[in-house]
């Protein structure tokens, strides 16, 4: 399953005796490995994640790690410290809902395409207070498939600087925005293309993504995704240099496996699609596999898993998919496109592999 974590500095008032504010920030040690202060953390489901506070007063380092990596250079600390009066620790997760970056008719005079901010939620971990070092484990929506936010804030002896209230709103990208003060946690259930999607998981449902402030795309931020960007995001992190685009304009990455359009006709107590010709639609090897493309015209979903009728396509059979509620595993039946024509597609063999996407 899948985490992200993004390490945000804070530079705040003294918390300790000594006079000037330290600077501190948050390193990651995966599955015991040198910890290491980096934006983002990816991990599969079973992958164990560390996460250290470090302070730093002038040439001293004071953490609960022996040692760690920063911007390419090992750093070995002077005081080991295990637990720190004033810590405390906040998960931040998205409102769940429609966010769309399109103006509604009514604004014409503001154009038609805006950045609609993200509203994000603040809530304490109460059972991390004044410690300095935790397992990701502890938290209870770890190695379960999804992207969330962790920050750390230190507000013992006078009142911290900046800090995030409990309900706010960004366009930005949250690791960006306060760099090395938010750590965004991102588990992925393997390496799979749909492994990659459930990173997505617990992100919202966002009409036409478009690139921030930060320059980046914000469904490769996991702000959020529409359908297609949804679907693209997978490919994307497998290294194919796969354009956002909408529903429209996948086509030209994909290849379609079946005549079409295909609707659900009554077959015993079920619904079986089947084309015009009456040809049902197979599932597995020579037919409609796992990652396959269902695109519905204003609506593109993955296929999932067959949990109807065995070799068929039909009602119950499962899609993953971006829509309204955000990313999401349902059957064709409950999915909101039930009963419309539908045409099927494989991604394309000849896609171009690029570096830096994943």
């Amino acid at each position: 399953m899948i985490v992200l974590l993004f390490f945000i500095a804070l530079s705040l008032p003294p918390f300790y005796s000594g006079g000037k504010a330290p600077d501190y920030f948050l390193v990651g040690s995966i599955e015991g490995g040198t910890p290491v202060a980096r934006h983002e953390f990816l991990l599969k489901n079973e992958e164990r994640l560390v996460i250290s506070l470090v302070i730093r007063e002038g040439d001293r380092f004071i953490s609960s790690v022996k040692r760690f990596a920063r911007e390419g250079q090992e750093q070995t600390t002077s005081s080991r410290r295990t637990g720190i009066a004033g810590i405390s620790w906040h998960l931040i997760k998205p409102r769940i809902r429609e966010y769309s970056n399109l103006w509604l008719s009514e604004k014409p005079d503001v154009g038609n395409v805006h950045m609609e901010p993200i509203e994000y939620v603040k809530v304490p971990v109460s059972e991390l207070a004044d410690e300095g070092q935790f397992d990701i484990g502890r938290l209870r929506l770890s190695r379960t498939p999804g992207t969330f936010y962790l920050c750390v804030e230190i507000t013992a002896g006078t009142a911290a600087g900046t800090q995030l209230p409990p309900v706010f709103s960004e366009i930005s990208p949250l690791h960006l925005k306060y760099p090395y003060r938010v750590i965004q946690v991102s588990y992925r259930s393997d390496n799979s293309y749909i492994g990659y999607l459930t990173e997505l998981f617990r992100t919202p449902f966002l009409v036409a993504p478009m690139v921030t402030d930060q320059g980046v795309h914000e469904t490769d931020a996991r702000m959020g995704s529409d359908c297609a960007a949804f679907a693209i995001y997978g490919k994307r992190r497998q290294g194919y240099r796969v354009p956002y685009c909408g529903p429209a304009g996948i086509y030209d990455y994909l290849t379609e496996i079946e005549e079409s359009p295909l609707w659900p006709r009554a077959s015993g107590s079920t619904e079986v699609y089947a084309n015009d010709n009456g040809r049902f639609v197979k599932v597995g090897p020579g037919g409609l596999e796992t990652g396959d493309i269902l695109h519905f015209g204003e609506q593109v979903s993955v296929f999932y898993a067959d949990a109807g009728i065995p070799g068929l396509l039909d009602k119950d059979d499962y899609l993953i998919q971006c829509y309204q509620g955000g990313p999401l595993i349902t059957t064709i039946e409950k999915s909101g496109f039930y009963q419309k024509p539908v045409r099927i597609f494989r991604w394309k063999e000849n896609l171009v592999r690029a570096k830096g996407l994943h």
